[in-house]
């Protein structure tokens, strides 16, 4: 199989590409993209379309890292599996603050019947 390649949209709307994950890394280190540019991965400009999907820097830095955005994103639907991980990973810290926030209520609730029993 061909070996997927990157290509972004820049401020211009124009597409770019195809470039190699490590040249795209090389050039993310020295700053010289956006957070809002869509990337796609790819094996043809052609896949490229005005409709298409692509994946924002900002998406692949929560998925991957800020350090490398872009290694190892050469399928989508890799991508996606990390994604997925990493939304299950968010909803477990969610439900983690969740229960953190209850135990929270219950000894403020009861830090307040302690000071009304003090006053009295």
């Amino acid at each position: 199989s061909v070996m997927s390649r990157v290509f972004f949209r820049d401020k211009q709307g124009e597409v770019r590409g195809p470039f190699t994950e490590r040249q795209i890394q090389e050039w993310y280190r020295k700053g010289w993209f956006e957070s809002n540019f869509p990337f796609y991965f790819t094996d043809s400009v052609d896949n490229v379309t005005e409709s298409s999907k692509g994946f924002t820097l900002d998406e692949m830095r929560s998925i991957n890292g800020i350090g490398c955005p872009f290694i190892e994103l050469s399928k989508e639907e890799s991508m996606s599996r990390r994604r997925e991980k990493r939304l299950r990973e968010i909803e477990e810290e969610i439900s983690s603050a969740r229960e953190k926030c209850v135990q929270i209520l219950k000894l403020s609730n009861r830090l307040e019947e302690v000071e009304r029993i003090i006053e009295v």
